[in-house]
């Protein structure tokens, strides 16, 4: 779609004019402008999600939210209008915060916490998903109600076992309700990891988060459940990776090269002494707290499950996710330090060398999985489409698999 004249980047904005998405899109967000309009004057953050599927052996959008988020330049409220639409729906809906239509027991969370103490500061809304914010020292997090009880339980387990191995710090609990389908921990003081991971200090600060990581898969998380079966993950990669190369032409070579090598070359099954407590969703942003006193946060997808994807996701990230690194390669010496940096630390923890052709193979499906979600979740800018390609192809090459 052409971009709006308010200021914002036009959401999805990297789709070739004429492309199936790109005209639904453009129609789904006539009313853009005077949504921005209609928000606190300041910057206007611009959160958004695309995906589909196959209809009649053609890939076709099916689920679609855009999420225009701002801040009151003067008393920092926060506010936001998401539009959301789904196949079948002859327009997108637009619902303001606190209305999201997933998120139900949004308004009576916010509302309990008007009559609380100090005011609300919102530290992330992901549409139809989750609400996070601080008050008064606590941190409150709304859920959908059907995933209430499964992250409280994951949370429960990850903190039982944190109390039997001081290496790892994690937010204390305070309590769930379910009637506002939300459940509160203290807050954690310090940065994220990804602000101080920068200059000098970009090795020893990826070095300590890979001790963290570390001590984290050696915790006895009694009572997280399996993940995930490797058919299942494998199958959900290779369908996003060809979502991602329809919405992304630029990226479909590559990206059909990388899903016939996985098939080839997917590691086997795991050695019980890498099942292990994983995390799932590790990225430096879940690292608080500085030198020497980092906290993990947000254990909502914490399994058992084999250490290697875990580690892989993480290092796939980190261009994503660390400034420093932004849009760096493989073969880019400041990126090849950064992960000997983290990889190091968590193999002095380990107290091993870790198995670097099974890391490789799932540092393959990982980056994969990073380059699906650069289409879908709207990350595409210049330099980011050739960055990734070159990190497939690195990721290629470490498993024989470039031609």
């Amino acid at each position: 779609m052409t971009a709006p004249s308010v200021g914002v980047r036009a959401p999805f904005g990297f789709l070739d004019a004429g492309h199936p998405a790109d005209t639904l899109v453009g129609r789904l967000l006539g009313a853009l402008p005077e949504r921005i309009a209609d928000l606190p004057q300041g910057r206007v953050r611009v959160v958004s999600e695309l995906r589909g599927g196959l209809r009649d052996g053609r890939w076709a959008p099916d689920r679609f939210y855009c999420s225009l988020q701002a801040r009151d330049a003067a008393t920092g409220t926060f506010d936001a209008w998401t539009a959301h639409w789904s196949a079948g729906a002859a327009d997108a809906t637009w619902s303001r915060v606190p209305d999201d239509p997933k998120l139900p027991a949004l308004a009576t969370a916010l509302a309990g916490s008007a009559t609380g103490a100090g005011p609300v500061e919102v530290l992330r809304y992901v549409p139809l998903r989750r609400f996070t914010y601080r008050q008064h020292g606590r941190v409150v997090k709304v859920k959908r109600r059907s995933r209430l009880e499964d992250s409280w339980r994951r949370a429960r387990a990850v903190e039982a076992a944190a109390q039997w191995d001081r290496r790892v710090r994690v937010p204390e609990l305070l309590g769930v309700d379910p009637g506002s389908a939300s459940y509160t921990q203290a807050d954690v003081p310090g940065a994220e990891l990804a602000d101080l991971a920068h200059g000098d200090q970009l090795a020893p600060m990826l070095a300590e988060a890979g001790a963290v990581h570390a001590a984290f898969h050696a915790l006895d998380a009694t009572g997280v459940p399996d993940g995930p079966a490797p058919a299942a993950v494998r199958a959900t990669t290779e369908r996003s990776a060809a979502w991602a190369a329809w919405l992304l032409p630029d990226l479909a070579g590559v990206l059909a090269r990388a899903v016939a090598r996985l098939a080839a070359v997917a590691p086997g099954p795991v050695d019980a002494r890498d099942v292990v407590t994983c995390h799932g969703d590790l990225v430096p942003s879940h690292l608080l707290g500085g030198p020497g006193e980092w906290t993990v946060i947000d254990h909502d997808l914490a399994h058992r499950g084999d250490r290697y994807r875990d580690l892989a996701m993480f290092v796939a990230g980190l261009a994503f996710d660390v400034p420093a690194l932004a849009d760096g390669v493989s073969a880019d010496p400041t990126h090849a330090r950064a992960v000997e940096a983290y990889l190091g630390g968590y193999e002095e923890v380990l107290g091993r060398r870790l198995d670097r052709d099974r890391l490789a193979r799932h540092l393959l499906a990982a980056h994969l999985h990073h380059a699906a979600l650069l289409a879908t979740k709207d990350r595409v800018h210049p330099a980011a489409v050739g960055a990734t390609a070159s990190r497939l192809e690195a990721a290629l090459d470490a498993v024989g698999g470039r031609r």
